[in-house]
């Protein structure tokens, strides 16, 4: 065996396990998020609104699970603020870009904002053009 083998070494087959172990997690959602998009869609295939709601639905919550782990809105603002308008988007099938500059841990002030700019995203959703 080679100098970098493996073998032998507790650290790299450690790092090995678990790098084993998160592809299998990821495989797992992926194939349960998809199952259940495409059942979904195949339900609603009559409706275009919900099947593109659905899709944004998916698409937003396979990004965040993939490109920022599995914060909870609870603990952070910038999760607080992707989910209230992540809703907006689900309910209404329309896209809504969000950007956040930092982050922290929101306390009952923050999380009535989060609750104010839900609002204010619906509200230009539903009378805007």
């Amino acid at each position: 065996m080679g100098r970098f083998s493996s073998f032998g070494n507790p650290a790299c087959a450690q790092a090995q396990r678990v790098r084993e172990s998160e592809r299998a997690d990821i495989a797992a959602h992926l194939h349960d998020s998809v199952l259940q998009a495409l059942t979904l869609i195949r339900a609603s295939a009559e409706d275009p609104a919900r099947v593109r709601a659905i899709a944004l639905t998916e698409e937003r919550e396979l990004r965040a699970w993939l490109y920022t782990g599995h914060s909870q809105a609870a603990d952070s603002l910038e999760s607080a603020v992707t989910e209230g308008v992540g809703g907006v988007e689900s309910r209404y099938g329309v896209p809504i870009s969000v950007v956040v500059v930092g982050d922290m841990r929101p306390g009952p002030g923050e999380l009535a904002l989060v609750a104010a700019l839900a609002e204010a995203c619906q509200n230009a959703v539903r009378h805007g053009a």
